[in-house]
């Protein structure tokens, strides 16, 4: 079966989010359920965003709150239905302020 997943979009909100390709700098945190119950997986990032926040600081408040997580070294697996791909985060406003994530070392995140 194949993993559906929205790789770009915007909200009626006018809050967009696109996962953007990241080769050679990804790194992504170990899944950690006892650390933080509350995961998204990375290539469910946009849905999330997208249905679930209305400007920039509820998404920066989601990629506080929750724990994103690949599935193994980024863009070294040989199945493509659970790739971990090495990709980033755009997310845009209806005003054009933005902001960009990007996980390059293990936990923590930037900004």
């Amino acid at each position: 079966h194949s993993v559906k997943a929205s790789c770009d979009g915007f909200n009626s909100q006018g809050l967009s989010c696109d996962a953007l390709y990241f080769p050679n700098s990804c790194e992504w945190p170990e899944k950690e359920p006892s650390k933080n119950p509350q995961s998204i997986w990375m290539r469910k990032v946009c849905d999330y965003i997208l249905g679930n926040c209305a400007n920039l600081d509820e998404a920066k408040q989601a990629f506080e709150t929750f724990n994103i997580w690949g599935d193994g070294d980024a863009g070294t697996k040989e199945t493509t239905d659970r790739l971990a791909l090495p990709l980033h985060w755009q997310i845009l406003d209806k005003n054009g302020n933005g902001l960009v994530i990007e996980y390059e070392k293990k936990p923590d995140y930037k900004l």
